[in-house]
């Protein structure tokens, strides 16, 4: 056994503005450290103009090595919307209960998506939220 899978849903109760025909999603699952957060394992899928709909729903599945996880460590999951431009449009974070062994039922996570404060040119520089890493697990 190498690999888990995180099954979740990226939600959003309006509809999704500036989204154009080359808008991305990447969802990735980040170790959060102050000092140097980094990617455990991402997946990039294009956003079609169907799917922008109110509301906003996408199913998804994360793989992610076993290896890179560590009970002593924090963990979040992150979406980010990008449109054709690579400008961070939507923006969603949840702390995330990660398993180090494979589970029987698969959790099903659901992160909840918010437009970007057109203020902030780069949210990418806000801290990340944690969570302890536990064996409630979103594996299958």
């Amino acid at each position: 056994l190498t690999h888990a899978i995180i099954n979740g849903e990226v939600r959003s109760n309006g509809t999704l503005l500036n989204i154009d025909k080359n808008s991305h999603i990447i969802i990735e699952l980040r170790l959060t450290r102050d000092d140097r957060p980094r990617s455990i394992a991402r997946t990039k899928i294009k956003l079609d103009s169907n799917r922008t709909k109110d509301p906003f729903s996408l199913l998804f599945k994360l793989k992610y090595p076993l290896s890179k996880m560590n009970p002593h460590n924090t963990y979040i999951l992150t979406a980010r919307i990008r449109n054709s431009q690579n400008k961070l449009i939507y923006v969603g974070d949840l702390p995330v209960p990660v398993t180090e062994r494979k589970e029987k039922q698969a959790k099903h996570l659901i992160i909840n998506i918010v437009e970007t404060p057109s203020w902030f040119s780069n949210i990418d520089k806000l801290s990340l939220l944690a969570y302890k890493v536990t064996q409630l697990a979103g594996t299958e």
